[in-house]
């Protein structure tokens, strides 16, 4: 079965060995955020600095007192989706301002305190290892796939054989099917995915939006499967369908 990779979100960085003691206090809705950078800051136009997915760990310095000031920053990390902000709030602000916590709640932005006794850069570095981490293990999982069909390619098997390749990376049954979503080969050929496919298609359903990669459903049969389903693109006009 294959282990797919999780992303770094809120969630997970609060349950990183050294910050065990960081808690959520705000936006706890918000702790699936995925957590693509981290940037530290005591500068006050830090925000003009700040993209989307970045985890913002600071003393607030420059907020003590000004709770209206960082609202603004925090609504503007809001309206650039970043993932949250992370403040060791003891050291100057005391405590965070309730009108900060309450709209941190109502748009489920999560507000983190972090543990007084960690340096900022070293909460920096745990999760940049972290990401780092599961990058590496991007790469290793990309690399095996490409082994694997380079493999099959020299193998000279046929299509069968491929899809039962690809079933065995991703841990479930794979489908070929044309663009009426008629069976072409199959790792599992008694899938009663068939037999959903083939009356979606009956009932003029659309599997993809225009420039849409893949997309994902709910069968409901007797026991509701969930697929994902790709375009395969051939030198035909229409395309043919992987279901995963």
């Amino acid at each position: 079965t294959k282990e797919w990779r999780v992303e770094m979100n809120i969630d997970l960085f609060v349950q990183l060995p050294e910050l065990k003691q960081a808690r959520i206090v705000a936006g706890m809705q918000g702790k699936t955020r995925i957590i693509s950078n981290v940037k530290m800051m005591d500068a006050p136009d830090i925000i003009h600095y700040l993209t989307h997915g970045d985890l913002l760990v600071t003393t607030a310095y420059h907020y003590a007192g000004k709770p209206e000031r960082l609202l603004e920053l925090v609504k503007a990390m809001n309206e650039k989706g970043c993932a949250g902000l992370g403040i060791k709030q003891e050291r100057f602000l005391g405590k965070i301002p309730a009108v900060v916590l309450d709209y941190a709640n109502e748009t489920n932005f999560s507000i983190i305190a972090l543990p007084e006794q960690i340096g900022l850069s070293s909460v920096a570095n745990q999760v940049l290892s972290a990401i780092l981490d599961q990058r590496t293990n991007e790469l290793k999982t990309a690399l095996d796939t490409h082994r694997t069909f380079s493999n099959h390619i020299v193998s000279g098997k046929g299509l069968p054989h491929l899809l039962e390749n690809v079933a065995q990376l991703v841990g479930s049954p794979v489908l070929l099917m044309n663009e009426r979503c008629q069976l072409l080969s199959s790792s599992n050929t008694s899938s009663p995915v068939v037999n959903g496919m083939e009356y979606l298609h009956r009932m003029g359903y659309a599997f993809f939006t225009e420039g849409s990669r893949y997309s994902s459903f709910t069968l409901l049969m007797n026991h509701p499967k969930t697929v994902t389903v790709f375009p395969v693109y051939t030198d035909k006009a229409k395309k043919g369908i992987l279901v995963i």
